[in-house]
């Protein structure tokens, strides 16, 4: 978010594990760390990877820092790999940064792509805060 609140969808990992949490709205996270010196490791599109020890705090403020010059774009396939744009063999639809971000302020990706690529059904899954969104392609 810009106003240096939470970032939603942030995927947080305890590094060398398979344990691993995801932020919700609010960039608030729960996760249990075992070991010594155990490491988180926080990622999302858009950010540089951030590598944080924990220590023994329970709290623990982490700042990502944008990396927009190493994001060419995000494909988003019906399929369970990343291609490259070049090399896909389905149609393909653009939205640019200025699209996402140019008239409202979403807080996530799914609700800034709302209405705004031709074949996307982008369902809410409840009307709480947090409750997710569907995509069908």
């Amino acid at each position: 978010m810009d106003d240096n609140g939470g970032i939603p969808g942030v995927n947080v990992k305890l590094k060398g594990t398979r344990t691993g949490a995801i932020t919700d709205v609010d960039g608030k996270f729960s996760i249990q760390v075992k070991g010594d010196n155990p490491i988180l490791v926080f990622s999302a599109v858009g950010y540089l990877t951030e590598e944080v020890q924990v220590g023994n705090r329970s709290i623990i403020d982490v700042i990502l820092v944008e990396d927009i010059m190493n994001l060419e774009e995000v494909v988003v396939t019906g399929l369970a790999s990343s291609i490259k744009r070049s090399n896909l063999a389905n149609a393909v639809g653009t939205v640019s940064s200025k699209e996402l971000t140019g008239i409202t302020n979403q807080p996530t990706m799914d609700g800034a792509l709302y209405g705004k690529v031709t074949g996307v059904n982008i369902n809410s899954n409840s009307g709480a805060p947090g409750g997710g969104m569907s995509m069908r392609l």
